[in-house]
């Protein structure tokens, strides 16, 4: 009886110490010197990665290593932060008029340590009825096996982002 509790005692202290040095380990490795507190933060905060002075590039390539060194290189074969560009299907969505969903997936595709089917529900749950996941979804497959451009009207439907019941006729009058 009393070995079990020992063991998970010592279990208790021991995985939450060796995930926190893994965190620290694959900061000083993805991130560098110069980044590596940031990227700590991040990771052990899951918010978005900005670190001060990181340009596009070095962030791509940060946040793709951290997913690799926590989750395993699959991980990217599934969805990877250049696939951001696929959080445009939400835009202009009657749905969501304030852009939520949109907002939504940017921000957790710069969530560097969080895992990628975590990323997925998160973003699929960003609205109730989110006919346009599957758009996103077909636009990440789009990405990952062709270098052209993802043409919004070529794979998703307008109706998606059309409120039922209203009716759409040319571009919108403002007055």
């Amino acid at each position: 009886m009393y070995r079990v509790v020992l063991v998970g005692s010592l279990l208790s202290i021991a995985l939450p110490l060796t995930f926190a040095e893994s965190e620290q380990y694959v900061a000083r490795k993805c991130c560098g010197p110069s980044h590596a507190a940031c990227c700590l933060e991040s990771l052990r905060s899951s918010r978005p990665l900005h670190c001060d002075r990181m340009g596009l590039h070095k962030k791509i390539t940060i946040i793709d290593c951290i997913q690799s060194e926590m989750y395993g290189s699959a991980q990217l074969n599934m969805l990877n932060f250049t696939d951001t560009t696929c959080c445009d299907v939400f835009a202009d969505n009657d749905n969501d008029a304030d852009s939520g969903c949109e907002d939504i997936c940017i921000t957790v595709m710069q969530i560097a340590g969080l895992r990628n089917d975590r990323k997925l529900k998160k973003i699929k749950a960003c609205l109730k009825r989110n006919p346009l996941y599957r758009c996103f979804l077909r636009c990440v497959e789009w990405n990952h096996k062709s270098s052209a451009p993802f043409i919004f009207e070529e794979h998703c439907s307008w109706r998606s982002k059309m409120l039922p019941g209203k009716f759409y006729l040319g571009e919108e009058v403002r007055m």
